[in-house]
């Protein structure tokens, strides 16, 4: 989820679309798309299907999605 449309590249607006989040409150889903980061190596990926999310407070990227779509994924987490 991102929550900034300058980030797409590509955009579909979505209707009636929502993501439940951990507090279980919902936000809506104002469109799917695509965006381009740039990582730490200086290496750019594109990133498909991403929700368009204004409400959420920061960008959020599952770890567990990329896997399942072969990209590798290294680096730590904090608690």
């Amino acid at each position: 989820m991102f929550p900034n449309m300058n980030w797409f590249s590509s955009f579909e607006k979505l209707d009636s679309s929502f993501a439940i989040m951990g507090d279980d409150h919902s936000c809506k889903v104002e469109g799917i798309g695509t965006v381009r980061i740039k990582l730490f190596d200086g290496m750019v990926r594109e990133l498909k299907e991403v929700r368009y999310v204004p409400r959420v407070k920061m960008t959020l990227i599952s770890v567990s999605t990329l896997k399942v779509l072969g990209h590798g994924v290294s680096g730590s987490m904090w608690c």
